[in-house]
């Protein structure tokens, strides 16, 4: 009984994990792309004014 609380736990564990990870990639996935979609506003202002 206790072996199998421990096995269910254990599992739970690693399926948080990958959920953290997963999230957690494409926050920085999304970080990323924001930053290029900046650059990119910001050399058109560039391009405007010249």
């Amino acid at each position: 009984m206790m072996w199998g609380i421990l096995f269910l736990l254990l599992i739970l564990f690693v399926i948080l994990m990958l959920v953290y990870e997963i999230i957690r990639r494409a926050v920085k996935q999304g970080i990323l792309d924001a930053k290029a979609e900046l650059e990119k506003a910001k050399e058109k202002d560039r391009q405007d004014l010249q």
